[in-house]
């Protein structure tokens, strides 16, 4: 089995799983061929606009029959799932058409077997390539590395001997574990990618900007925020894109507009990304400035008033805290 790798499902990938799909071929081929889960072709078909095509293959009886007589026999569903590519309710469906009785078998898994599913996930192997290789479900996958996280971590590669440092799995530079954001059943309790990795990925998922383009569009900003021409702060820096075309957060990668300080951002965002709206408190700050009164520079009336307060209420006094503030 191959260790996943981040960068391999780019647009290009994805939109070429799209296109396989609505061209005739089932997401389960693709997924065997591609070493992709049909999950993820199912959401990127969707993604798209389209919907993954109904192609229920004809099967004959006697290959209906021969599915039917291997289940008896014992091979188990998932297997002939993965030979065949059958759905595993039709070989249910098939069995009790035959007037067999259906028994699901289930391979009883050792302590050892458990041991070793959680070890290879924490090697880098994903639960998708787990499945493929030995039939174990991710829920089965997340249930055992919770039964014997600890364990694992101590014999992961990722992990230092004394626990305080972690090798990035994309970067793969020993670093420590303070650079990894907190995960539940991660090794050591964090993440499997660094921050900086991390934000990567982020910006490849939301944005469909990878690490190029992004270093692109900084370079055109001069390294500043595309608004107020300042350095981000400590949060670091936002990608701002247009919410017309993508108002669902995430963005198509072709609506970006610019990089941002955190500042700008959520001000262009408070203000709805309207035009009229940012030119109108343009002229707010404008004419708050040229009619700003500035002590010593009040008009009469108002000097007036200040020196007799209780010219402010009629006869009634003001209380002496409100004379001092006057």
């Amino acid at each position: 089995m191959t260790k996943y790798n981040p960068t391999k499902f780019t647009p290009e990938f994805k939109q070429e799983m799209v296109d396989a799909c609505l061209s005739g071929a089932t997401p389960t081929e693709l997924s065997k061929q591609y070493d992709v889960s049909n999950v993820s072709i199912r959401n990127w078909v969707k993604k798209s606009g389209q919907t993954v095509p109904r192609m229920r293959p004809e099967y004959t009886l006697e290959f209906k029959q021969k599915i039917a007589d291997l289940c008896v026999s014992g091979t188990p569903s998932w297997r002939l799932q993965q030979e065949y590519g059958v759905d595993s309710h039709a070989i249910k469906r098939w069995v009790l058409a035959f007037g067999h009785e259906f028994v699901p078998r289930w391979k009883p898994r050792s302590i050892e077997f458990k041991r070793k599913i959680v070890d290879l996930y924490f090697s880098g192997i994903t639960s998708t390539q787990i499945w493929k290789e030995y039939g174990i479900s991710s829920e089965n996958t997340c249930r055992w590395i919770k039964e014997f996280g600890e364990e694992a971590r101590v014999k992961s590669t990722f992990l230092s001997a004394d626990g305080k440092e972690k090798t990035c799995f994309m970067c793969k530079v020993m670093q420590p574990l303070e650079n990894f954001s907190l995960h539940k059943i991660g090794i050591g309790g964090r993440l499997p990618w660094c921050k900086p990795c991390h934000q990567i990925i982020r910006r490849i998922k939301t944005y469909k900007l990878n690490p190029e383009e992004f270093t692109e569009l900084l370079e055109s900003q001069g390294g500043l925020c595309a608004i107020c021409r300042r350095a981000p702060g400590a949060k670091g820096w936002n990608i701002d894109h247009d919410h017309a075309c993508c108002p669902k957060g995430k963005s198509c990668g072709n609506c970006v507009r610019g990089l941002l300080c955190s500042s700008c951002n959520n001000g262009i965002g408070q203000l709805r990304d309207d035009e009229s709206v940012l030119q109108s408190a343009i002229s707010y700050l404008r004419k708050y400035r040229e009619n700003k009164i500035i002590p010593g520079n009040r008009p009469e009336e108002f000097q007036s008033l200040c020196s007799d307060p209780s010219t402010l209420c009629g006869e009634t006094s003001l209380p002496v805290a409100s004379q001092v503030f006057l």
